[in-house]
């Protein structure tokens, strides 16, 4: 169920502009759909608010930012993420990201900051009680490789 809408556009420049999103309006001040939804018996997984912009330069650079709601009975929760500063890169199909933030807020209004430091390194900023990132929280040096290697365990 739900509806996913993407629309390509190729500039004068070269650049290619992709934007994805769950947002299909049907005219003004009206939307057919917000969400897209993915169900068999009690497994499911519903994006919502879902909104993505992708734009690749002709010299292979790229800038990415997004934000939506995901819920899953697979990830037993929701989890929201939005981009808080343009994810950019040089080189899309070879290199990691190498600028960028984003946050993604979890139970209980805990969230993970991701800091893109360069095309190697990333941090993440950890707030477990939900109260903003404070003194007592923790900020976790990480790479690619580790994120990497992390989700290819999942």
């Amino acid at each position: 169920m739900g509806s996913l809408d993407a629309t390509v556009d190729t500039r004068t420049s070269g650049a290619v502009v992709t934007d994805i999103t769950t947002e299909v309006f049907t005219g003004p001040g009206s939307t057919a759909s917000s969400f897209l939804y993915f169900g068999e018996g009690v497994d499911f997984t519903e994006l919502t608010q879902y909104s993505v912009s992708f734009q690749e330069n002709t010299d292979g650079s790229f800038v990415v930012s997004g934000q939506g709601t995901l819920e899953s009975s697979f990830i037993g929760g929701t989890v929201t993420f939005e981009t808080t500063q343009e994810v950019t890169g040089t080189s899309f199909d070879v290199n990691n990201p190498s600028a960028g933030e984003m946050l993604i807020v979890g139970a209980a209004n805990s969230s993970v900051l991701l800091r893109i430091l360069d095309s190697v390194d990333v941090e993440l900023d950890l707030d477990d009680e939900g109260d903003g990132f404070d003194a007592g929280d923790v900020t976790l040096p990480s790479s690619w490789d580790e994120l990497d290697a992390a989700v290819d365990a999942l």
